[in-house]
């Protein structure tokens, strides 16, 4: 007879699927296309200019993502006041 395992499965919900308020505006003309957004395997699409409810893993890696262009936006910035040619886009 083959041992059996028992799983413990938490009654309290996970705080990342939480669902959060969200809304990804219009940009420009070329930010037109939906905000897709990958986290662990799941992928899921947001429609710009429409307000949503996802999960708050969804949200954290958008606000991540946010603000690592706001700090590369800055250092180009400082980079070009001061003459220099900003690094290599990718």
């Amino acid at each position: 007879m083959m041992p059996t395992t028992k799983t413990h499965v938490s009654a309290q919900p996970n705080e990342n699927e939480e669902l959060v308020e969200f809304f990804a505006p219009y940009a420009d003309a070329s930010q037109r296309q939906d905000l897709l957004v990958a986290v662990n395997g799941q992928t899921l699409r947001i429609r710009r200019g429409v307000p949503v409810r996802i999960p708050k893993k969804f949200y954290k890696v958008i606000r991540a993502a946010m603000e690592q262009e706001r700090v590369a936006r800055n250092a180009m910035e400082q980079a070009q006041r001061r003459g220099e040619e900003p690094a290599a886009r990718f």
